[in-house]
Formats: structure tokens, sequence, C-alpha cells
């Protein structure tokens, strides 16, 4: 059994996909979650507004200097007591060789600033947080690419996804005696709004031949393994980085 009810919980980009997903599966767990988005805010008020328990919408863009601390901090002063965070909010955007330098480092650098300077500065945050409190649970959402690599064209977003595995593993050496856990969890493609943009250019047929599962995994199934590593039933794993891709990628 899930034991996440009455639990505390940030969702970082909550508003669709992925981190929807897991904001629906916490609160259908009687969890209060607080979903952070950006752009998409309205489909994340309306799951928040229909929930029976206390959740809340916090819009902040996660590109701006420390927007992921101003994130935590907003939701402290909002009173609560944060039991997980769970790192999913990310950028995805195409990025040629054939591009012009200039273009090619902005690119890197506002994918790095979404995908992992943010998610460290929430972490730093929450690590503090959790420290004065005895102990708290983060969960980080990176992905396939980082264990395997990509496309020439998504050799940024690859990257920011390694550093993130690799910052769970720190966390979880470092702060495991102070009873924070810390998972990663790295999904290949899951059928979500940012895939099926990446898959335009792509046929489907290509995509499933090198997915033993034959099929696109469903953003319920990360939810589900989110909503369990929250639970805190497995401390043991932490430091862990969970594959979620229909053995496209074994390790």
């Amino acid at each position: 059994m899930i034991k996440i009810a009455e639990k505390t919980f940030l969702v970082t980009g909550a508003g669709t996909g992925i981190g929807y997903s897991i904001a629906q599966c916490l609160i259908s767990s009687e969890a209060r979650v607080v979903l952070h988005c950006n752009s998409h805010i309205e489909p994340a008020q309306k799951l928040a507004s229909a929930a029976k328990t206390d959740c809340v919408v916090i819009q902040k863009d996660l590109s701006q200097p420390q927007a992921g601390q101003q994130l935590v901090e907003e939701v402290l002063n909002l009173g609560y007591s944060l039991d997980g965070v769970v790192n999913n909010a990310a950028i995805m955007t195409e990025l040629s060789l054939d591009d012009n330098p200039s273009l090619w480092e902005e690119k890197w650098i506002e994918t790095l600033k979404v995908n992992l300077i943010a998610v460290s500065s929430i972490t730093r945050r929450a690590i503090e947080h959790f420290q004065s409190k005895g102990g708290g649970i983060l969960v980080n959402i990176s992905s396939r690419a980082a264990h395997r690599g990509d496309t020439p064209e998504y050799m940024h977003y690859a990257a920011s996804k390694a550093a993130l595995s690799n910052l769970t593993k720190s966390i979880a050496r470092n702060f495991a005696a102070d009873g924070i856990l810390a998972y990663s969890i790295c999904p290949g493609f899951v059928d979500t709004e940012m895939t099926r943009t990446f898959t335009e250019n792509y046929p489907i047929s290509q995509i499933l031949s090198g997915i033993p599962l034959q099929r696109i995994a469903q953003p319920e199934e990360i939810a589900a393994m989110v909503a369990f590593l929250l639970s805190g039933q497995v401390p043991s794993a932490t430091g862990t980085n969970i594959d979620i891709n229909g053995a496209s990628y074994v390790r």
C-alpha cells in the first residue's frame, strides 16, 4: 500500500505531461500537492481545485535567476512542511550543429538553467528544510538519454539529464544520515506533448523498433513509480537511477 496520504509534496512542471500525471496520482492518494507550472497554469489550477486535499498552484519561470530557491520559499511561506519534492520541470529544444555559435551557446545555457541550475537551487533549499524536520525525499525525473546519450540535435538535453542523475547520487551519498533520500527516474519515450513534438520527425515504426516492449510508456507509469518512492518504503534504494523504457536501454 502506498502510504502518502496527508503528506505534502512539491511537483514542478505539473501543468502537463509527466508532472501532471504525478500530481494527479499523488492527489488521488490523498496527498497535499503544490503544483508548480509556468505556461500550463489552467490544467494545474483545475486539478488543484478539484482535489479533496489542500492543494495550491504556483506559477514561476524556472529559467530566471534564483527561481528555484524562490519557489521553495513560497511553498514554505504558505505554511507547508514539505515531505518530498519531485523535480520534473524540463525543456527539450532542438539544436543543430549547423546553427550559429551564439545560438548554440544560448540554447545550452537555457537548457541548463531549467533542467539543472533551477533543480540545484530547489534541491539546496529542500535539503535545508528536510534537515530541519528530520528527513525528506527527492525524486528527480531524468531520462534514458542521461545514460545512453541522444542525437546531435538533443545533446544539450542529454547532458543536462546526465548531470541531474549524478546530482541524485551525490545527494544520496552525502545526506542519507540526515534522513534525506534521493532517487532518479530515467524514462525513455513517454506519451506526452514533449515526446509528440520530438517524434514528429521520426516514424513511430522506427521508434518502436528500438523498444522490445513495442509500446511507448504512459505518464501514469512514471507517476506510479514516483508515488511508490515518495512513500518511503524503499530507503535502501536511495541513490538509484530507475529505468522505465520498455527495455530499450538496459544497464
